[in-house]
């Protein structure tokens, strides 16, 4: 016997699977509106869900690769369909104003973090490697930013989107940083 799913009753059996897996993570809302699931007792951000409230936009969503990946593969959906199936699950669970989602793969993601004592020195390397070309993860940007200093954080709306493709073909949108944020980031401001 031969079973024939049309486009949607595919969609909506993908929703359902997405909104299961929700309901299987802690669920974790934060002060400022920003919220996280993940699995009971850890912080697995490939097994994850961590959002960012942005003022005038929304949530901005990351969802870990593995976790976007298990809807994604099981129903044979694209990107764009597995994203879609996410936001019908968050709206259910009354999560209702989503800007962007995402998801990345953070395997290979490991930034220089060494320090030099030579303040002469420590400022021609930052210059060395800072590069303005170089595109970083827009939702990584943003999360990393919510503890720096004000004047960093005012820097947050002047941050370009930029459709960009990881080293895996995961699509996300990353975003230029100036050389100020990179130094933060860095860990040497």
């Amino acid at each position: 016997m031969k079973i024939i799913l049309r486009e949607q009753q595919l969609e909506n059996l993908a929703f359902k699977f997405a909104l299961d897996k929700l309901n299987n993570l802690s669920f974790r809302k934060h002060k400022n509106k920003d919220f996280d699931f993940f699995v009971n007792g850890t912080t697995d951000a490939d097994n994850g869900i961590e959002a960012d409230w942005v003022p005038r936009e929304g949530y901005h969503v990351l969802i870990g690769n593995s976790l976007f990946r298990s809807v994604r593969d099981l129903f044979g959906l694209s990107d764009e369909q597995t994203k879609d199936a996410f936001i019908k699950a968050f709206f259910e669970k009354g999560i209702k104003k989503i800007a962007e989602i995402d998801s990345l793969d953070f395997s290979g993601f490991n930034p220089d973090t060494y320090y030099v004592e030579d303040d002469e020195l420590h400022e021609h390397i930052i210059k060395e490697q800072f590069n303005a070309e170089n595109v970083y993860p827009k939702s990584e940007v943003l999360k990393l930013l919510k503890g720096a200093p004000k004047e960093l954080r005012d820097m947050i709306k002047t941050l370009p989107s930029i459709p960009c493709e990881n080293d895996k073909g995961v699509k996300t949108i990353c975003t230029r940083i100036s050389e100020n944020i990179w130094v933060y980031l860095t860990g040497r401001y």
